[in-house]
């Protein structure tokens, strides 16, 4: 709907399961709200502990 490729976004989720596997599997960037306990799966993705947080990912 957006006319933009996967690619071009990031996902923002707290669920690791169907949020973060599911924006990796769609080959979107992704950043992990961190509301679980945290059993290193997601190592290379950007995390945080706060959705206030999220903003520390953007160049504005």
């Amino acid at each position: 709907m957006l006319g933009v490729s996967n690619e071009q976004c990031v996902f923002v989720g707290d669920d690791p399961d169907s949020d973060v596997m599911g924006a990796i599997h769609a080959d979107m960037d992704v950043v992990w709200i961190d509301r679980w306990p945290y059993d290193g799966r997601f190592d290379g993705e950007k995390r945080v502990h706060r959705v206030s947080s999220v903003l520390e990912y953007f160049v504005f």
